[in-house]
């Protein structure tokens, strides 16, 4: 009733005076942002294919503000992915490496394969353009990679990969035959999907592929082949590309001016009637030169003054690129400070309009919070209160059944022992005699740690110190010395073991010292015992026995003593690690860690 009741109240705290439908008017808010989105992005497309990157990266930029807002991972990294691509195509290439490895992460992190392989290939391309090869090869190998062990199916990416790869192989460590195959699989492709254009982009590649490797009549097959594609495809800028491609061959291989000429003219050409933005510094500066040479000054001179335009033209478009980061970024900090002057304004109007209308909502949810916060406090206190009196009750009889427990397991112990004991009296037999002892004293020690928990209010664990100093008390009385008194010397922190380990620990000490007070101190003046136990600054425990006596050959005792096999076995039950020598006197020393 009271959950029912808060409930209510913050519905009419957040209603009143909005009788808005807010599912409504999200979704209608979600698709307008969608579709400004893919406005801004497919228009930053059309700005870039048609070479305008400035404007193309404006939008880009758009697109990119609305990815963040909507928080849409994939969407953002194409973003990011477009807009190193148009500073690669201006040549910025300090924000380059920065927005391809942010779409490389989104495209991570949203497990989006396809345009994760597509980022590769484009941070390959970037790093085989600033001859960083070996780089540039990883990233080709990753994009296969990711190709293949998620079974892509974009024949289209497919093709750029291996025609990146083919450039990559020719410029970092040439391999004619890598690059032969890598080449064909893309023009295979190409062909299988009837694109010429990607066709082209092959044999443009192979033709730098044969010239490097001094082939020049493959070389210009494949040049002529490129550009024949590009121009029945319409793509005409690259078509100047690998017209010009040819053209350098030419000058390279010294061929004849009259071969090289008409190339160059027929590029000038194509470039002016089709106004297209096509880098002309190599051909106006190639006539230039022959037009000099052929002393026909007036064409020279022509051709100079275009040379130096197109240079000029250059240097303006990297100042208006400049000029128009400044201008954004002014605009943009122009635009943020009035916004933020209207929202100061609007926001102090809004509070003098609604001040006296919010202080008597705030005073009467506050009493309606209040009221139902001292209910659920007292409420839950009173709950509590009871739980941890019945946890108190069950703790208690717990507590108690477990010392009835080990109360019951002593009994059980001793009245063993005392048959064990009765055993004894009767027998007349010497080797059935010591055996049944043995046992009565190994029963004994394990009795006396369920003694030991009986008699304690706290069940946490069993204090070492007061444990040992029983167990050497009863083991006394039970193994005596007639003829000489033995010394104990006991150096006993006060460490808390479990049940486990206290056995472990008592059956160790009985068996050691029964066998050093029967065996070790014939003919001894002052027989001695010495127990250390204590814990090391590391957390572990060291526990030490030895004796002054005799000492006793290692070999013939592991060999013939059921005692020193008990204490292997328990050692080894404490995960403990231990040691023992008797060559000068009996000393058996163990490390272990308190469980």
């Amino acid at each position: 009733m009271i959950r029912y009741f808060f409930n209510a109240i913050l519905v009419v705290l957040f209603t009143w005076g909005k009788p808005v439908d807010l599912a409504a008017q999200n979704s209608n808010l979600a698709t307008s942002v969608k579709k400004k989105f893919e406005f801004y992005f497919e228009s930053g497309e059309a700005y870039f294919k048609s070479k305008e990157y400035l404007v193309a990266e404006s939008y880009f930029d758009s697109a990119r503000n609305i990815a963040v807002i909507q928080n849409d991972e994939i969407e953002l990294g194409r973003c990011y992915l477009r807009l190193g691509t148009v500073k690669k195509n201006i040549g910025d290439l300090d924000l380059v490496m920065e927005y391809f490895t942010l779409a490389k992460d989104l495209f991570e992190k949203a497990k989006n394969y396809e345009l994760l392989a597509a980022c590769h290939v484009e941070l390959a391309e970037l790093f085989r353009k600033i001859t960083k090869h070996g780089i540039a090869n990883q990233h080709i190998q990753l994009a296969k990679k990711i190709y293949d062990e998620h079974n892509l199916n974009d024949t289209i990416l497919l093709i750029k990969i291996h025609n990146r790869s083919a450039a990559i192989n020719n410029e970092a460590n040439p391999n004619f035959l890598i690059m032969i195959e890598e080449s064909k699989k893309a023009i295979e492709l190409s062909q299988a999907i009837g694109n010429d254009a990607y066709v082209a982009v092959s044999m443009n590649e192979l033709g730098f592929m044969y010239k490097n490797h001094q082939k020049v009549e493959s070389s210009d097959s494949c040049y002529k082949e490129a550009e024949r594609l590009w121009l029945k495809a319409g793509h005409y800028e690259d078509a100047l590309y690998a017209m010009n491609n040819r053209a350098m061959l030419y000058v390279h291989n010294n061929y004849k001016k009259e071969k090289i000429i008409p190339i160059y003219e027929r590029i000038v050409h194509l470039a002016d009637s089709l106004n297209i933005q096509f880098t002309l510094h190599d051909p106006y500066y190639y006539l230039y030169e022959t037009a000099i040479e052929a002393g026909d000054s007036v064409k020279a001179l022509r051709y100079f003054i275009m040379g130096h335009e197109i240079d000029m033209q250059t240097s303006v478009r990297m100042n208006n690129y400049n000029l128009h980061m400044l201008a954004t970024k002014f605009e943009n900090q122009k635009i943020r400070n009035e916004f933020n002057s209207v929202s100061s304004q609007l926001f102090e109007s809004s509070n003098q309009l609604e001040m006296e209308r919010r202080e008597a909502r705030i005073l009467i949810v506050s009493l309606v919070v209040l009221i139902l916060s001292i209910s659920i406090i007292t409420f839950l206190l009173l709950k509590i209160r009871k739980s941890n009196r019945i946890l108190l009750e069950k703790n208690s009889e717990k507590d108690s059944l477990i010392q009835e427990i080990h109360h019951r397991v002593k009994n059980n112990l001793q009245f063993v022992s005392s048959l064990l004991n009765m055993q004894v009296k009767s027998s007349q037999n010497v080797e059935e005699i010591e055996p049944l002892t043995e046992a009565s004293r190994r029963i004994s020690s394990m009795a006396l740690v369920h003694e030991m928990l009986y008699n304690q209010a706290d069940q946490k664990g069993i204090s070492t110190k007061y444990y040992l100093e029983e167990l050497i008390e009863n083991l006394y009385s039970v193994v005596k010395s007639e003829s000489q008194k033995i010394e104990f010397e006991m150096e006993i922190e006060d460490v808390l073991l479990n049940i486990s380990d206290t056995i472990s620990i008592g059956m160790i000490t009985s068996e050691l010292i029964s066998n050093s007070m029967k065996h070790a101190f014939e003919n001894v003046a002052e027989p001695t015992v010495f127990l250390t136990l204590k814990q090391n600054s590391d957390g572990t425990i060291l526990y030490l026995i030895r004796d002054n006596g005799k000492g006793f050959d290692e070999k013939e005792i592991r060999e013939n003593r059921l005692g020193l096999r008990l204490v292997d076995i328990f050692s080894r039950q404490l995960k403990g690690t231990y040691s023992i020598t008797g060559s000068a006197g009996f000393r058996y020393e163990m490390t272990f860690k308190k469980k």
